[in-house]
């Protein structure tokens, strides 16, 4: 792995006061995202490309929450509403707040916590009070509101909203549908709003921050677990209002956000894919992207690239070291044939490994059902995993993306902190397959077993039951290419210890290739676990050396053994 250059530098604590740059503005116009989360209010700056962030002020001098932030172009501040003082405030590039007195035009008794500046202007919005604006030009001691909203039309439930860069349109993406809201001005200044259409996020959500950036990219932030949200608003005159996931930012109960319009999102130390753009590669389409950091990749080399470099024009071929390495292919990717995956965690870290496969070669990956490896928390070092190639696969050329990171539900895009994306050309080639099923498709022999007779015992045959499906597979030459063995658990009855294994008569175990042998159970691959019994002359297929631990837990106390499904009317185990 390339190493960044790390400069360490001591910083002594004075007592004098803070230096002068603390009160004054910002120096430009920031391209990250600043959040203002808790009480009292931690600052922290967010690169929207990953959702990585950090600690930028933890002591605004607020005493309190400050909501309702905005930043200023004109003069480089952020404004924002302290919530203790019950006053507008301005913060400076040390995250200091300076409280500004309004003269008149604002309700004394309320708290704002939705705000935004544009053309030096400040709005305040508050659900049943109203919106409000202020112009900031007036001069600290002559700061007046003006009601730009009545108090009954105010009825959005919002606690963000935006305005468009340069030409100043309002937007807010609602809290109690979701929904994206519209707010224009008229001749005299008052504020309406039209509804646009819904976002298509589900689930608990309060978009506590709400910010645009130079393209006209929309991003929502919701403070249940800090996903952030991206609508493609570019062209006004006809968008979509879905917003797609795109980065995982902090969270909290407490949170307002801030940005400057005018500033691209830009990538920072960051890895990108390379497969062709079509797949969500770069930034502008959210491909995938990791905030590259300790520990967790692939292989050996990672880079880090402001931009993506989509096939042909892959980072591969700009003279830098090759970090497509942490993927091998121990096998070749047939139509109907399972394939190996090689994998290399480098690092020290354990990581969670997904994969997806464009099967059907349109150009894009299936979230639903092009993910063949979900992830797999994969130790460092090599693994070998197992992926079967759909009959259904389109032969010919086609790519593979692979991702690794420090927690489950990476998608095939978006942005997330410490990993690694790598994207892999492939070739998929054609067979032609024909299936022989027994007892048949579709159905079932019940095999029922009882482990006494018949020696002695109850003689009622549920010590193990089970559904049986054996579907042999040819190729066109008229060789087996695979058994596929399908088995339901139907009932256990046994004090003893029962296993499941089956015989391939006439198939020596030499005519097997057990590196291609997987088990699947409820749908999940056990790569690692061994499916050929050794010793044996003949194939002997291992499902399972011990029933009994396949069975779920008792459910209630009293349970009469570990049977499962043979007791009536009470305490049973069931799956």
């Amino acid at each position: 792995m390339k190493k960044p250059k790390i400069s360490l530098v001591a910083f002594g604590l004075l007592s004098s006061p803070l230096p002068a740059f603390a009160v004054s503005p910002f120096d430009d116009c920031p391209t990250e995202a600043f959040l203002f989360q808790g009480s009292p209010s931690t600052v922290y700056a967010v690169d929207l490309a990953t959702g990585q962030y950090r600690t930028v002020g933890t002591n605004t001098g607020a005493g309190g929450v400050i909501n309702a932030v905005g930043f200023n172009e004109t003069d480089r501040y952020i404004y924002g509403w302290n919530k203790n003082a019950g006053t507008i405030t301005r913060i400076n590039q040390a995250y200091r707040v300076e409280d500004l007195t309004v003269q008149s035009g604002l309700p004394a008794d309320k708290s704002f916590f939705v705000g935004d500046v544009f053309d030096n202007t400040y709005y305040l919005y508050l659900k049943n009070t109203g919106m409000f604006k202020v112009d900031l030009s007036q001069g600290d001691s002559n700061l007046v509101a003006t009601r730009i909203m009545s108090a009954a039309d105010a009825s959005l439930t919002l606690t963000d909203f935006a305005f468009y860069p340069e030409t100043g349109e309002l937007f807010a993406v609602e809290n109690s549908n979701n929904d994206l809201y519209q707010f224009t001005f008229d001749g005299s200044g008052n504020a309406s709003f039209e509804r646009k259409g819904p976002t298509g996020v589900t689930g608990q959500t309060t978009f506590g921050a709400q910010y645009f950036d130079k393209s006209g990219f929309m991003y929502i932030s919701n403070n249940k677990g800090g996903k952030i949200y991206r609508l493609d608003l570019r062209n006004l005159s006809s968008f979509s209002t879905t917003a797609e996931f795109f980065a995982d930012g902090p969270s909290s109960d407490q949170n307002d956000g801030a940005r400057c319009a005018s500033a691209p999102v830009t990538a920072n130390n960051t890895d990108f894919g390379d497969a062709p753009d079509s797949y969500k590669t770069t930034l502008d389409n959210n491909g995938p992207r990791h905030f590259i950091g300790p520990n967790f990749f692939f292989g050996t080399e990672i880079d880090a690239e402001g931009v993506a470099l989509a096939s042909p024009s892959s980072d591969d071929n700009d003279g830098s070291p090759d970090d497509e390495d942490g993927i091998s292919f121990g096998s070749s990717f047939k139509q109907g044939s399972d394939a190996l995956i090689n994998i290399v965690v480098g690092g020290e870290a354990v990581g969670y490994v997904s994969g997806w496969f464009d099967w059907n070669g349109n150009g894009t990956f299936d979230e639903d059902t092009e993910q063949a490896i979900v992830d797999e928390y994969l130790m460092p070092g090599s693994h070998t995993l197992k992926v079967r190639v759909p009959e259904s696969a389109q032969a010919g050329s086609t790519w593979a993306r692979f991702r690794i990171g420090q927690n489950p539900g990476l998608t095939s895009f978006g942005g997330v902190t410490y990993g690694e994306v790598e994207d892999y050309p492939i070739t998929i080639e054609e067979q032609t397959l024909t299936h022989t099923y027994y007892p048949g498709e579709g159905t079932w022999v019940t095999l029922a077993y009882e482990d006494n007779w018949p020696e002695k015992g109850d003689y009622d045959f549920n010590d193990v039951v089970m559904f049986y499906r054996v579907d042999t597979v040819s190729n066109q030459d008229g060789n087996i290419v695979r058994y596929d063995i399908y088995g339901k658990l139907q009932a256990y009855g046994a004090s003893f210890a029962n296993g499941f294994a089956v015989q391939l008569d006439n198939i020596a175990r030499t005519q097997i290739n057990a590196d291609l042998s997987k088990l699947i159970v409820n749908g999940k691959t056990l790569h690692s676990q061994s499916v050929i019994e050794q010793g044996q002359d003949f194939a002997v297929i291992v499902i399972s050396g011990n029933l009994k631990d396949e069975i779920a837990p008792p459910q209630c106390s009293g349970s009469a053994g570990n049977f499962y499904r043979v007791w009536q009317g009470g305490c049973h185990l069931s799956k």
